[in-house]
């Protein structure tokens, strides 16, 4: 006997009846889950946009709290931070600490080499 090139059978019915109710159950969820946490985020951006129940008794401040000038305050600041890094001073006169230009520090790292601790065993 030969076989058909065809599907001989109908489909079951029945497991095709209960996968159009648990998509049509699983839609309903996620429809009724979508709806809550839409309730939940509205609810959520509502109080975050409502007025602070302590607004009322704030008091504004008497003169405004900026930098008056920015530019000058920054310039100043560069300057000290290229001292601290190009120049040279005294940390602790007393004993004899100095602070030397970076570049400086380099060269002398790699002239003498890192300094090595009396006793060579370690910690």
């Amino acid at each position: 006997m030969t076989q058909p090139g065809y599907e001989t059978r109908d489909a079951a019915p029945k497991p095709l009846l209960w996968f159009a109710v648990g998509l049509t159950a699983l839609c309903f969820v996620a429809a009724v889950a979508s709806r809550s946490l839409e309730r939940s985020w509205r609810a959520r951006a509502d109080a975050a946009s409502a007025e602070h129940p302590m607004a009322a008794e704030r008091t504004e401040p008497t003169a405004p709290l900026l930098q008056a000038t920015t530019g000058v305050e920054l310039a100043e600041h560069r300057v000290r931070e290229l001292f601290l890094v190009e120049g040279c001073d005294w940390v602790d006169a007393e004993n004899g600490i100095v602070r030397i230009p970076v570049a400086t520090a380099m060269e002398l790292l790699l002239e003498r080499g890192l300094p090595v601790r009396e006793g060579g065993g370690s910690r």
